[in-house]
């Protein structure tokens, strides 16, 4: 028996319409979807540069911080290969040593501290 021969000029293969990539997309996991989304967010994000400090501005705020035990934001002088900066260390100063402190669990060295905050704190029950 003989196969049968295609016709192109059938109407079903004059009016098909290939989806492309789209019919693809079900293979992703939402997992998989929510992770691109987060990293194409991240990649867009531009974080502008804060004012820079003096070295008195400085220390001035972190024993402040460290006394009080207030939340401070850290710019770092640091950029990525974009020239950009990296996202605020935020926590509370945990303890000093003599090339820095730490907050929470991140060494933060004296020398890479471009500004300082002590951002607000709104308690959840007020806002």
């Amino acid at each position: 028996m003989m196969p049968k021969k295609i016709d192109l000029n059938d109407s079903y293969f004059r009016e098909y319409q290939d989806r492309g990539i789209q019919k693809w997309q079900g293979m992703y996991l939402s997992e998989h979807t929510a992770e691109m989304e987060k990293e194409q967010k991240r990649e867009q994000r531009v974080i502008l540069p804060k004012k820079a400090m003096s070295e008195n501005e400085i220390q001035e705020l972190l024993a402040f911080a460290y006394q009080n035990q207030q939340i401070v934001a850290i710019q770092l002088e640091m950029k990525d290969l974009e020239n950009n900066y990296f996202s605020d260390i935020t926590g509370i100063i945990k303890g000093f040593d003599e090339l820095g402190f730490f907050v929470d669990d991140t060494k933060v060295h004296y020398d890479e501290i471009r500004n300082i905050e002590l951002p607000a704190f709104h308690k959840w029950s007020e806002v």
